[in-house]
């Protein structure tokens, strides 16, 4: 017969507690010892013990006031353990929950997390890495069991410094959707690298050799995409042309602005484009638009994200999508894990993108275009 495994250490300790609350080693009304304490008497973490107290709390066996420390409950009042403190938080932090793709993986991790019985408290960074930091201090204040954090960037010190303190101090936590490239931490992604790379290696399949790569500024997603359109490009033998058109809050008014200052620079220099994601993508729409240039005859155009406007932009626009469900509960399972005292199989989870080709990049579409006059302007950015 199988093994069973061993149970969580927090369990471990929960069982010993409950059984010396039982057996009147630990009477009604007794104050329990502090989480410093216990973490000293028990040899465990501050979040495994507040897990193990939680544990408790669930049972009934405990009561959590306050500012003032955890009481054994009288017997007779099973159901008034817990209080806020003892409730099964998972804090989050997000640079947006208004960007789509942080919206829809936001929208996934809340599902995934009720179907295992917790709970999100969900801070957002706006980008910055102080707010970020305060966030997760914020949160920890609040005792979270664990945190699921989409960094802000891979280049501020600030940001590296919060999650180091976090490894340190033996705080589960999970980096999603972008990772630190220069801390090794558990993770859950989408191969960008894999994603840009189909992407342009779509575009040169179709005849394209002057291809832009627009992106924001620097993230682990936004250098890998980078990295996929650089390799794809090199294989052919073709030149690069990187354009950053983002900045730190992936302002739209600001994208426009860059894209339509881009297309005056690049006159006969691009005959497609590749944008980081699809607000990018449709910034370059607005822009093409009104400056009466047609996509995909002028200028083809590629996304990444796939979002919910993608299929109804006119023309449907090619991108990658991203696994938002797969991200979320693969990053809550590889979280619980840790708060459970277990060890990954896997520290970085790499998912697989999707390349959704539509009309922006429709060869039939060029083929099928009659020979009527263009303007100068459409001439020069389609010229090859």
């Amino acid at each position: 017969m199988p093994v069973a495994s061993p149970k969580p250490r927090y369990a471990q300790i929960a069982e010993a507690i409950a059984a010396q609350i039982r057996t009147g080693q630990l009477p009604v009304n007794a104050k329990l010892a502090s989480e410093r304490e216990l973490c000293e008497q028990w040899g465990a973490s501050k979040i495994t013990i507040r897990r193990s107290l939680m544990e408790l709390a669930r049972q009934g066996l405990i009561v959590t006031r306050h500012g003032i420390g955890s009481f054994i409950a009288a017997p007779s009042a099973p159901g008034t353990a817990g209080g806020v403190d003892a409730g099964q938080f998972l804090g989050v932090v997000i640079p947006s929950a208004a960007d789509y793709h942080n919206a829809r993986v936001l929208g996934a991790l809340e599902r995934a997390s009720r179907e295992l019985g917790y709970s999100l408290i969900i801070k957002q960074s706006g980008n910055v890495p102080q707010q970020e930091t305060e966030a997760i201090q914020m949160l920890l204040e609040r005792k979270v069991l664990g945190l699921l954090i989409s960094p802000v960037t891979g280049d501020f010190s600030e940001t590296l410094v919060s999650a180091a303190k976090l490894l340190a101090g033996k705080v589960p936590f999970v980096l999603f959707d972008r990772y630190l490239p220069m801390l090794k931490a558990p993770s859950v992604v989408v191969d960008n690298r894999l994603g840009g790379y189909e992407v342009v290696r779509h575009l040169i399949s179709l005849g394209h050799k002057k291809i832009a790569y627009l992106r924001g500024v620097s993230s682990s997603a936004a250098e890998d995409r980078e990295r996929g359109y650089r390799e794809a490009l090199a294989e052919a033998g073709l030149p690069e042309k990187i354009v950053v058109v983002g900045n730190l809050q992936y302002d739209m008014e600001f994208a426009g602005a860059r894209i339509s200052e881009f297309l005056d620079q690049a006159a006969g220099q691009v005959t497609a484009v590749f944008a980081e994601n699809d607000g990018f993508a449709r910034a370059v729409y607005n822009v093409c638009r009104d400056r009466g240039l047609r996509i995909p005859e002028d200028l083809a155009v590629a996304g990444f994200d796939d979002a919910p406007y993608a299929s109804l932009l006119m023309p449907g626009l090619t991108t990658v999508f991203q696994p938002d469900s797969q991200i979320a509960h693969r990053a809550i399972q590889m979280l619980i894990r840790l708060i459970n005292g277990e060890t990954l199989e896997q520290e970085q989870i790499v998912l697989s993108p999707e390349l959704r080709v539509r009309d922006s990049t429709n060869p039939a579409i060029r083929r099928s275009v009659s020979a009527a006059p263009r303007t100068q302007a459409q001439l020069a950015v389609s010229s090859s």
